[in-house]
Protein backbone atom coordinates (compact mmCIF):
# COMPACT_ATOMS: atom_id res chain seq x y z
CA UNK A 1 0.00 0.00 0.00
CA UNK A 2 1.42 3.41 -0.93
CA UNK A 3 0.62 6.27 1.38
CA UNK A 4 2.36 9.35 2.03
CA UNK A 5 4.45 10.19 5.20
CA UNK A 6 5.18 13.71 6.28
CA UNK A 7 7.88 15.07 8.35
CA UNK A 8 7.26 17.39 11.76
CA UNK A 9 9.36 20.04 12.81
CA UNK A 10 11.16 18.88 16.14
CA UNK A 11 13.82 20.14 18.57
CA UNK A 12 17.78 20.21 17.09
CA UNK A 13 18.85 17.53 20.05
CA UNK A 14 16.03 15.19 19.56
CA UNK A 15 16.66 15.23 15.31
CA UNK A 16 20.28 14.69 16.45
CA UNK A 17 18.88 11.68 18.62
CA UNK A 18 16.68 10.27 16.13
CA UNK A 19 19.11 10.35 13.34
CA UNK A 20 21.40 8.43 15.03
CA UNK A 21 19.49 5.16 14.15
CA UNK A 22 19.45 6.07 10.84
CA UNK A 23 19.18 3.73 7.96
CA UNK A 24 21.64 3.34 5.29
CA UNK A 25 21.94 2.90 1.88
CA UNK A 26 23.65 0.06 -0.92
CA UNK A 27 27.22 -0.81 -0.69
CA UNK A 28 27.45 -0.39 -4.65
CA UNK A 29 26.73 3.10 -4.21
CA UNK A 30 28.65 3.56 -1.09
CA UNK A 31 31.56 5.02 -2.82
CA UNK A 32 28.86 8.25 -4.27
CA UNK A 33 27.88 8.81 -0.47
CA UNK A 34 30.71 9.94 0.90
CA UNK A 35 29.50 13.51 2.05
CA UNK A 36 29.89 13.98 5.59
CA UNK A 37 32.55 16.66 6.58
CA UNK A 38 35.70 16.60 6.46
CA UNK A 39 37.47 15.59 10.74
CA UNK A 40 37.01 13.70 13.60
CA UNK A 41 34.50 15.12 15.09
CA UNK A 42 30.45 14.62 15.04
CA UNK A 43 28.90 18.32 13.80
CA UNK A 44 25.74 19.88 13.07
CA UNK A 45 26.55 19.62 9.02
CA UNK A 46 27.24 15.97 10.07
CA UNK A 47 23.46 15.89 11.49
CA UNK A 48 22.05 17.77 8.46
CA UNK A 49 23.65 15.30 5.65
CA UNK A 50 23.48 11.90 7.50
CA UNK A 51 21.36 9.56 5.10
CA UNK A 52 18.52 7.21 5.89
CA UNK A 53 16.77 4.67 3.66
CA UNK A 54 13.63 3.52 4.38
CA UNK A 55 11.83 0.37 2.80
CA UNK A 56 9.34 0.99 0.32
CA UNK A 57 8.58 -2.30 -0.87
CA UNK A 58 9.68 -5.75 -1.09
CA UNK A 59 8.32 -7.86 -4.13
CA UNK A 60 6.38 -10.96 -3.56
CA UNK A 61 8.89 -13.35 -4.52
CA UNK A 62 11.39 -11.34 -2.02
CA UNK A 63 13.75 -10.81 -4.50
CA UNK A 64 13.62 -7.01 -5.24
CA UNK A 65 13.52 -4.11 -2.48
CA UNK A 66 12.22 -0.74 -3.69
CA UNK A 67 14.17 1.94 -0.80
CA UNK A 68 14.09 5.94 -0.73
CA UNK A 69 17.08 7.21 0.66
CA UNK A 70 17.28 11.30 1.66
CA UNK A 71 18.42 13.46 4.97
CA UNK A 72 17.42 15.74 7.11
CA UNK A 73 18.95 18.76 5.11
CA UNK A 74 16.82 17.43 1.96
CA UNK A 75 13.44 18.62 3.95
CA UNK A 76 14.32 21.97 4.85
CA UNK A 77 12.05 24.19 3.46
CA UNK A 78 8.87 23.47 5.24
CA UNK A 79 6.03 26.00 5.66
CA UNK A 80 5.85 25.80 8.84
CA UNK A 81 2.70 28.75 8.22
CA UNK A 82 1.08 26.04 6.26
CA UNK A 83 0.42 23.24 9.35
CA UNK A 84 -2.89 21.81 9.32
CA UNK A 85 -3.56 22.21 5.64
CA UNK A 86 -4.82 19.11 3.99
CA UNK A 87 -3.64 20.94 0.47
CA UNK A 88 0.22 21.47 1.67
CA UNK A 89 2.66 19.21 0.35
CA UNK A 90 6.09 19.22 2.83
CA UNK A 91 9.18 18.95 0.41
CA UNK A 92 10.96 15.66 1.15
CA UNK A 93 13.51 14.76 -1.69
CA UNK A 94 14.97 11.35 -1.75
CA UNK A 95 16.73 8.81 -4.22
CA UNK A 96 14.46 5.87 -5.40
CA UNK A 97 16.52 2.80 -5.68
CA UNK A 98 15.98 -0.42 -6.50
CA UNK A 99 18.14 -3.65 -5.13
CA UNK A 100 18.45 -7.48 -6.16
CA UNK A 101 18.63 -9.09 -2.93
CA UNK A 102 19.75 -12.02 -3.55
CA UNK A 103 22.92 -10.09 -5.95
CA UNK A 104 22.69 -7.11 -3.94
CA UNK A 105 23.28 -5.14 -6.86
CA UNK A 106 21.61 -2.01 -6.78
CA UNK A 107 19.86 0.71 -9.50
CA UNK A 108 18.48 4.33 -9.01
CA UNK A 109 15.19 4.15 -10.84
CA UNK A 110 15.77 8.50 -11.62
CA UNK A 111 18.55 10.47 -11.50
CA UNK A 112 18.97 13.00 -8.34
CA UNK A 113 16.29 13.17 -5.93
CA UNK A 114 12.10 13.69 -6.21
CA UNK A 115 9.39 14.31 -3.54
CA UNK A 116 8.60 10.55 -4.04
CA UNK A 117 6.06 9.51 -1.07
CA UNK A 118 5.70 5.70 -1.88
CA UNK A 119 6.32 2.49 -4.23
CA UNK A 120 4.49 -0.37 -4.46
CA UNK A 121 5.63 -3.35 -6.56
CA UNK A 122 3.00 -5.51 -9.00
CA UNK A 123 1.86 -8.75 -7.87
CA UNK A 124 4.38 -10.24 -10.47
CA UNK A 125 7.28 -7.36 -9.15
CA UNK A 126 7.79 -6.49 -12.63
CA UNK A 127 6.69 -2.94 -12.09
CA UNK A 128 6.92 -0.26 -9.75
CA UNK A 129 4.03 1.87 -8.98
CA UNK A 130 5.04 5.44 -7.84
CA UNK A 131 3.41 7.94 -5.66
CA UNK A 132 5.10 11.50 -5.89
CA UNK A 133 4.76 15.05 -5.00
CA UNK A 134 4.88 17.61 -8.24
CA UNK A 135 3.93 21.30 -7.82
CA UNK A 136 1.80 20.87 -4.65
CA UNK A 137 -0.02 17.69 -6.57
CA UNK A 138 0.04 14.14 -5.84
CA UNK A 139 1.18 11.70 -9.14
CA UNK A 140 1.54 8.26 -9.59
CA UNK A 141 3.39 6.83 -12.24
CA UNK A 142 4.67 3.33 -13.18
CA UNK A 143 7.71 2.22 -13.76
CA UNK A 144 9.10 -0.89 -15.14
CA UNK A 145 11.75 -2.89 -14.22
CA UNK A 146 12.62 -4.64 -17.60
CA UNK A 147 13.13 -1.37 -19.07
CA UNK A 148 9.44 -0.91 -20.61
CA UNK A 149 9.59 2.60 -19.66
CA UNK A 150 7.50 5.22 -17.57
CA UNK A 151 3.55 4.99 -17.91
CA UNK A 152 1.79 8.43 -15.91
CA UNK A 153 -1.71 7.76 -14.71
CA UNK A 154 -3.44 9.94 -16.46
CA UNK A 155 -6.99 10.62 -14.01
CA UNK A 156 -10.66 11.46 -14.99
CA UNK A 157 -10.96 15.12 -15.63
CA UNK A 158 -11.61 17.37 -12.73
CA UNK A 159 -10.89 14.83 -10.02
CA UNK A 160 -7.14 14.89 -8.16
CA UNK A 161 -5.52 11.75 -6.61
CA UNK A 162 -5.57 11.72 -2.98
CA UNK A 163 -2.25 11.35 -1.12
CA UNK A 164 -2.81 12.03 2.31
CA UNK A 165 -5.06 10.64 4.50
CA UNK A 166 -5.37 6.75 5.49
CA UNK A 167 -6.25 5.54 2.17
CA UNK A 168 -3.61 4.02 0.18
CA UNK A 169 -3.15 2.86 -3.46
CA UNK A 170 -3.45 -0.94 -4.26
CA UNK A 171 -2.67 -2.85 -7.25
CA UNK A 172 -5.76 -5.17 -8.92
CA UNK A 173 -4.74 -9.17 -8.10
CA UNK A 174 -4.26 -9.71 -11.85
CA UNK A 175 -1.51 -6.81 -11.78
CA UNK A 176 -3.53 -5.22 -14.80
CA UNK A 177 -4.67 -2.21 -13.02
CA UNK A 178 -4.58 -0.05 -9.78
CA UNK A 179 -7.10 1.00 -7.38
CA UNK A 180 -6.74 4.80 -6.56
CA UNK A 181 -7.85 7.31 -3.77
CA UNK A 182 -9.54 10.56 -5.39
CA UNK A 183 -10.72 13.51 -3.78
CA UNK A 184 -14.03 15.03 -5.30
CA UNK A 185 -14.40 18.15 -7.72
CA UNK A 186 -14.01 21.53 -6.19
CA UNK A 187 -12.35 19.95 -2.94
CA UNK A 188 -8.91 21.94 -3.23
CA UNK A 189 -10.65 25.13 -4.04
CA UNK A 190 -13.01 24.36 -1.30
CA UNK A 191 -10.12 23.39 1.54
CA UNK A 192 -7.73 26.04 0.77
CA UNK A 193 -10.63 29.10 1.37
CA UNK A 194 -11.11 27.04 4.52
CA UNK A 195 -7.44 26.87 5.41
CA UNK A 196 -7.53 31.13 4.40
CA UNK A 197 -10.54 31.60 6.77
CA UNK A 198 -9.13 30.17 9.68
CA UNK A 199 -5.37 31.57 9.45
CA UNK A 200 -6.41 35.52 7.70
CA UNK A 201 -8.70 36.79 10.37
CA UNK A 202 -9.47 38.76 10.88
CA UNK A 203 -11.85 37.34 13.46
CA UNK A 204 -11.96 33.54 14.34
CA UNK A 205 -14.58 32.17 16.56
CA UNK A 206 -14.02 28.89 17.87
CA UNK A 207 -17.15 27.03 19.75
CA UNK A 208 -18.13 24.18 20.63
CA UNK A 209 -21.85 24.27 19.19
CA UNK A 210 -20.67 23.02 16.29
CA UNK A 211 -19.78 19.61 16.09
CA UNK A 212 -16.31 19.40 15.25
CA UNK A 213 -14.09 21.98 16.62
CA UNK A 214 -12.80 23.97 13.03
CA UNK A 215 -9.51 22.81 13.23
CA UNK A 216 -10.57 19.34 12.99
CA UNK A 217 -13.13 19.43 10.57
CA UNK A 218 -10.43 20.95 8.53
CA UNK A 219 -8.11 17.88 8.73
CA UNK A 220 -11.19 15.71 7.98
CA UNK A 221 -11.51 17.08 4.71
CA UNK A 222 -8.82 15.09 3.64
CA UNK A 223 -10.58 11.66 4.20
CA UNK A 224 -13.70 12.95 2.04
CA UNK A 225 -12.54 10.21 -0.89
CA UNK A 226 -13.68 7.73 -3.38
CA UNK A 227 -12.20 4.95 -4.64
CA UNK A 228 -11.83 3.75 -8.49
CA UNK A 229 -10.40 1.27 -10.59
CA UNK A 230 -7.89 2.22 -13.35
CA UNK A 231 -6.67 -0.43 -15.94
CA UNK A 232 -3.40 0.36 -17.05
CA UNK A 233 -4.12 -1.21 -20.85
CA UNK A 234 -7.27 1.62 -21.89
CA UNK A 235 -6.51 3.64 -18.99
CA UNK A 236 -10.17 3.33 -18.25
CA UNK A 237 -11.61 4.20 -14.71
CA UNK A 238 -14.48 2.56 -13.04
CA UNK A 239 -15.72 3.67 -9.55
CA UNK A 240 -15.44 1.27 -6.83
CA UNK A 241 -16.63 3.64 -3.97
CA UNK A 242 -18.72 7.39 -3.88
CA UNK A 243 -16.72 9.89 -1.64
CA UNK A 244 -16.94 9.09 1.57
CA UNK A 245 -15.36 10.23 4.88
CA UNK A 246 -13.29 6.66 4.24
CA UNK A 247 -10.78 6.30 7.33
CA UNK A 248 -9.08 3.19 5.58
CA UNK A 249 -9.18 0.57 3.08
CA UNK A 250 -7.94 -3.03 2.67
CA UNK A 251 -8.28 -5.43 -0.47
CA UNK A 252 -8.53 -8.91 0.08
CA UNK A 253 -6.08 -11.28 -1.41
CA UNK A 254 -8.35 -12.42 -4.18
CA UNK A 255 -9.09 -9.36 -5.15
CA UNK A 256 -12.73 -9.77 -5.29
CA UNK A 257 -13.41 -7.36 -2.62
CA UNK A 258 -12.62 -4.40 -0.47
CA UNK A 259 -13.14 -3.90 2.98
CA UNK A 260 -13.48 -0.09 4.05
CA UNK A 261 -14.01 2.03 7.22
CA UNK A 262 -16.65 4.66 7.08
CA UNK A 263 -15.78 7.42 9.47
CA UNK A 264 -19.06 7.67 11.19
CA UNK A 265 -17.66 10.36 14.05
CA UNK A 266 -20.09 12.64 15.04
CA UNK A 267 -18.18 15.24 16.76
CA UNK A 268 -14.96 16.54 18.19
CA UNK A 269 -13.84 13.89 21.31
CA UNK A 270 -12.60 15.52 24.02
CA UNK A 271 -11.39 12.37 25.42
CA UNK A 272 -8.81 11.05 22.66
CA UNK A 273 -7.00 14.33 20.05
CA UNK A 274 -8.60 13.77 17.00
CA UNK A 275 -10.43 10.66 17.84
CA UNK A 276 -12.25 8.32 15.03
CA UNK A 277 -15.58 5.66 15.10
CA UNK A 278 -15.63 4.09 12.38
CA UNK A 279 -17.88 1.13 10.88
CA UNK A 280 -16.59 -1.55 8.31
CA UNK A 281 -18.22 -2.51 5.45
CA UNK A 282 -17.27 -4.84 2.71
CA UNK A 283 -17.89 -4.64 -1.29
CA UNK A 284 -17.83 -6.39 -4.22
CA UNK A 285 -14.75 -4.99 -6.73
CA UNK A 286 -16.77 -5.22 -9.75
CA UNK A 287 -19.91 -3.56 -7.97
CA UNK A 288 -22.83 -4.59 -5.38
CA UNK A 289 -24.20 -3.36 -2.29
CA UNK A 290 -21.98 -2.82 0.75
CA UNK A 291 -22.51 -5.48 3.60
CA UNK A 292 -21.79 -4.65 7.41
CA UNK A 293 -18.89 -6.46 8.89
CA UNK A 294 -18.43 -4.15 12.24
CA UNK A 295 -21.21 -1.98 13.39
CA UNK A 296 -18.62 0.50 15.42
CA UNK A 297 -14.56 0.28 15.87
CA UNK A 298 -15.28 2.03 19.81
CA UNK A 299 -17.09 -1.55 20.75
CA UNK A 300 -14.78 -3.70 18.55
CA UNK A 301 -10.95 -3.61 17.44
CA UNK A 302 -10.26 -6.00 14.66
CA UNK A 303 -6.93 -8.05 13.20
CA UNK A 304 -7.21 -8.86 10.53
CA UNK A 305 -5.68 -11.92 8.96
CA UNK A 306 -2.99 -11.58 5.73
CA UNK A 307 -5.24 -12.46 2.78
CA UNK A 308 -8.00 -10.07 4.62
CA UNK A 309 -10.80 -11.84 4.65
CA UNK A 310 -11.07 -12.82 8.52
CA UNK A 311 -10.82 -10.82 11.41
CA UNK A 312 -10.96 -11.49 14.77
CA UNK A 313 -11.48 -9.10 18.37
CA UNK A 314 -11.92 -9.65 22.17
CA UNK A 315 -14.67 -8.79 23.98
CA UNK A 316 -15.16 -8.84 27.65
CA UNK A 317 -11.72 -10.43 27.69
CA UNK A 318 -12.91 -13.65 25.29
CA UNK A 319 -11.87 -14.12 21.77
CA UNK A 320 -14.23 -14.06 18.60
CA UNK A 321 -13.74 -14.54 15.40
CA UNK A 322 -15.18 -13.84 11.53
CA UNK A 323 -14.88 -13.12 7.89
CA UNK A 324 -16.05 -11.38 5.01
CA UNK A 325 -18.43 -14.48 4.46
CA UNK A 326 -19.51 -15.30 7.58
CA UNK A 327 -20.02 -11.72 9.34
CA UNK A 328 -21.58 -13.25 12.28
CA UNK A 329 -18.75 -13.48 14.77
CA UNK A 330 -18.24 -17.12 16.50
CA UNK A 331 -16.79 -17.10 20.14
CA UNK A 332 -13.89 -18.95 19.99
CA UNK A 333 -13.02 -18.65 24.25
CA UNK A 334 -15.43 -18.85 26.94
CA UNK A 335 -18.50 -19.87 27.22
CA UNK A 336 -22.01 -18.96 25.74
CA UNK A 337 -24.18 -17.00 28.00
CA UNK A 338 -26.80 -19.90 27.44
CA UNK A 339 -24.26 -21.97 29.07
CA UNK A 340 -23.55 -20.19 31.96
CA UNK A 341 -26.66 -19.90 32.93
CA UNK A 342 -27.42 -23.67 33.33
CA UNK A 343 -24.31 -24.07 35.12
CA UNK A 344 -25.56 -21.78 37.62
CA UNK A 345 -28.02 -24.14 38.91
CA UNK A 346 -27.22 -27.19 41.49
CA UNK A 347 -23.34 -26.24 42.13
CA UNK A 348 -21.71 -27.65 45.16
CA UNK A 349 -20.93 -25.81 48.32
CA UNK A 350 -17.35 -26.50 47.68
CA UNK A 351 -17.27 -24.95 44.23
CA UNK A 352 -19.25 -22.08 45.19
CA UNK A 353 -16.16 -21.61 48.06
CA UNK A 354 -13.42 -22.16 45.64
CA UNK A 355 -15.49 -19.63 43.84
CA UNK A 356 -13.41 -16.91 44.74
CA UNK A 357 -10.02 -18.49 43.30
CA UNK A 358 -11.27 -19.33 40.38
CA UNK A 359 -12.10 -15.74 39.31
CA UNK A 360 -8.79 -14.38 39.95
CA UNK A 361 -7.32 -16.84 37.89
CA UNK A 362 -9.68 -15.90 35.15
CA UNK A 363 -8.19 -15.68 31.86
CA UNK A 364 -8.68 -12.38 29.99
CA UNK A 365 -7.53 -12.44 26.20
CA UNK A 366 -6.45 -9.87 23.78
CA UNK A 367 -5.82 -10.36 20.14
CA UNK A 368 -2.64 -9.84 18.86
CA UNK A 369 -2.46 -11.29 15.22
CA UNK A 370 -4.58 -13.37 13.26
CA UNK A 371 -2.88 -15.98 10.77
CA UNK A 372 -3.02 -17.24 7.37
CA UNK A 373 -6.91 -18.60 6.44
CA UNK A 374 -8.04 -17.79 10.30
CA UNK A 375 -6.79 -21.14 11.34
CA UNK A 376 -5.40 -19.77 14.31
CA UNK A 377 -4.98 -16.63 16.18
CA UNK A 378 -2.71 -15.02 18.94
CA UNK A 379 -3.77 -13.55 21.85
CA UNK A 380 -1.97 -11.83 24.49
CA UNK A 381 -3.19 -12.69 28.59
CA UNK A 382 -1.41 -11.26 32.30
CA UNK A 383 -0.23 -15.52 31.96
CA UNK A 384 1.55 -14.80 28.42
CA UNK A 385 0.74 -15.19 24.73
CA UNK A 386 -1.69 -18.07 23.54
CA UNK A 387 -2.31 -20.13 20.34
CA UNK A 388 -6.26 -20.23 19.73
CA UNK A 389 -7.20 -22.41 17.29
CA UNK A 390 -10.68 -21.99 15.00
CA UNK A 391 -11.65 -25.38 15.44
CA UNK A 392 -12.48 -24.82 18.88
CA UNK A 393 -9.37 -26.60 20.51
CA UNK A 394 -8.29 -25.57 23.50
CA UNK A 395 -5.96 -22.49 23.85
CA UNK A 396 -2.27 -23.50 24.14
CA UNK A 397 -0.21 -21.31 26.18
CA UNK A 398 3.34 -21.05 24.06
CA UNK A 399 5.07 -18.13 25.97
CA UNK A 400 4.76 -18.34 29.61
CA UNK A 401 5.14 -14.82 31.35
CA UNK A 402 6.47 -14.27 34.65
CA UNK A 403 3.78 -11.73 36.21
CA UNK A 404 6.27 -11.09 39.17
CA UNK A 405 9.64 -10.32 37.02
CA UNK A 406 9.29 -6.90 35.89
CA UNK A 407 12.46 -6.96 33.41
CA UNK A 408 10.84 -10.20 31.91
CA UNK A 409 11.76 -9.80 27.94
CA UNK A 410 9.20 -8.89 25.66
CA UNK A 411 8.02 -10.57 22.93
CA UNK A 412 6.15 -9.11 19.70
CA UNK A 413 4.58 -11.42 16.94
CA UNK A 414 5.59 -9.96 13.61
CA UNK A 415 4.49 -12.82 11.34
CA UNK A 416 3.62 -15.97 10.16
CA UNK A 417 5.00 -18.41 7.62
CA UNK A 418 2.16 -18.28 4.61
CA UNK A 419 1.06 -22.01 5.61
CA UNK A 420 0.85 -20.55 9.01
CA UNK A 421 2.41 -23.33 10.59
CA UNK A 422 5.03 -21.14 12.25
CA UNK A 423 5.05 -17.28 13.92
CA UNK A 424 7.49 -14.91 13.78
CA UNK A 425 8.53 -13.49 17.05
CA UNK A 426 10.83 -10.00 17.95
CA UNK A 427 12.45 -10.89 20.85
CA UNK A 428 14.14 -7.16 23.40
CA UNK A 429 15.59 -8.08 26.54
CA UNK A 430 14.94 -5.48 29.54
CA UNK A 431 18.18 -6.10 31.20
CA UNK A 432 20.46 -5.59 28.74
CA UNK A 433 21.27 -4.28 25.12
CA UNK A 434 20.12 -7.58 23.57
CA UNK A 435 17.28 -8.06 20.54
CA UNK A 436 16.36 -11.02 18.01
CA UNK A 437 14.30 -13.02 16.19
CA UNK A 438 12.52 -16.16 17.16
CA UNK A 439 10.38 -18.28 15.27
CA UNK A 440 8.14 -20.78 17.16
CA UNK A 441 6.93 -24.24 14.91
CA UNK A 442 3.32 -24.80 15.95
CA UNK A 443 3.14 -28.43 15.42
CA UNK A 444 6.22 -29.60 16.99
CA UNK A 445 5.68 -26.45 19.85
CA UNK A 446 9.33 -25.79 20.01
CA UNK A 447 10.87 -22.62 20.03
CA UNK A 448 13.68 -21.61 17.79
CA UNK A 449 16.44 -18.54 18.18
CA UNK A 450 17.04 -17.35 14.92
CA UNK A 451 19.16 -14.45 16.11
CA UNK A 452 19.87 -12.43 19.28
CA UNK A 453 22.95 -10.15 20.16
CA UNK A 454 23.67 -6.70 21.09
CA UNK A 455 22.52 -5.02 17.94
CA UNK A 456 19.33 -2.80 17.44
CA UNK A 457 16.85 -4.12 14.84
CA UNK A 458 14.02 -2.70 12.92
CA UNK A 459 11.38 -3.20 10.29
CA UNK A 460 11.99 -7.05 10.01
CA UNK A 461 9.50 -7.66 6.80
CA UNK A 462 8.91 -11.06 5.44
CA UNK A 463 8.07 -11.54 1.62
CA UNK A 464 5.03 -12.66 0.74
CA UNK A 465 6.35 -16.54 -0.13
CA UNK A 466 8.30 -16.92 2.97
CA UNK A 467 11.38 -17.21 1.77
CA UNK A 468 13.22 -13.60 2.20
CA UNK A 469 13.58 -11.26 5.39
CA UNK A 470 14.53 -7.68 4.77
CA UNK A 471 15.61 -5.87 8.35
CA UNK A 472 17.97 -3.02 9.23
CA UNK A 473 20.27 -3.66 12.20
CA UNK A 474 23.26 -1.70 13.67
CA UNK A 475 25.54 -0.75 16.89
CA UNK A 476 23.60 0.81 19.57
CA UNK A 477 24.28 4.26 18.88
CA UNK A 478 25.15 4.01 15.22
CA UNK A 479 23.41 4.23 11.75
CA UNK A 480 21.61 1.08 10.79
CA UNK A 481 22.18 -0.87 7.59
CA UNK A 482 19.63 -3.02 5.80
CA UNK A 483 20.14 -6.95 4.98
CA UNK A 484 18.28 -9.75 2.90
CA UNK A 485 18.50 -13.29 4.35
CA UNK A 486 16.45 -16.47 4.01
CA UNK A 487 13.72 -17.30 6.55
CA UNK A 488 16.19 -19.22 9.05
CA UNK A 489 18.40 -15.98 8.92
CA UNK A 490 21.45 -18.02 7.83
CA UNK A 491 22.90 -16.53 4.63
CA UNK A 492 22.13 -12.66 6.19
CA UNK A 493 23.23 -10.32 3.38
CA UNK A 494 24.03 -6.74 3.79
CA UNK A 495 22.43 -4.68 1.45
CA UNK A 496 23.28 -0.74 2.43
CA UNK A 497 26.03 1.59 3.35
CA UNK A 498 24.33 4.81 3.36
CA UNK A 499 27.21 6.43 5.68
CA UNK A 500 30.85 5.26 4.88
CA UNK A 501 32.44 8.10 6.37
CA UNK A 502 30.59 7.00 9.78
CA UNK A 503 33.39 5.55 11.26
CA UNK A 504 35.81 7.72 11.56
CA UNK A 505 33.54 10.47 13.18
CA UNK A 506 33.60 10.97 16.72
CA UNK A 507 30.48 10.02 18.12
CA UNK A 508 29.64 9.54 21.75
CA UNK A 509 29.09 5.80 23.27
CA UNK A 510 25.25 4.50 24.37
CA UNK A 511 25.38 2.81 27.65
CA UNK A 512 22.42 1.16 28.97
Amino acid sequence: MLTSSFWRVVPAASVALLLALAVGFSNEVAAQRSHLSPGPDFTVDDVLDLASARVQDLSADGRWLAVTVGSLRDRIGIDNYRYGDPTYLRPSQQELWVIDTRSGQASQVFSGKRNVLGADWSPDGRRLAILEGRSQRFTLWVWGRDGSGDQEIALPAGRELAGQGSVGIEWTADGNGLLLPLWPEGWRVETTAEFDRLTKGPILVQTSEEPFLAWEALRRRAGMQSLIRYDLASGEASEVLPTLPLGGVRVTEDGSHVVYNEDITEKTSYDVIFGRNNTVKVVPVDGGEAETLIESTEEVRASWSPDNTFFAFSKNGDVFLASIDEPEPRRLTGEDEEEGEGEAEGEEDEEEEEGDDEEDEEIRYSVSSVGPGGERIVATSQQGLWIIDADGDEPHLFLERDEDDDFAPQYRVIDWSPDGGSIYLTYASRREWERGLFRYDIGSRQMTELVKDDRVYSGWRLSEDGSTFVFSAGANGRPSDLYAADADLRTARRLTTVNPDIDRKTISETEL
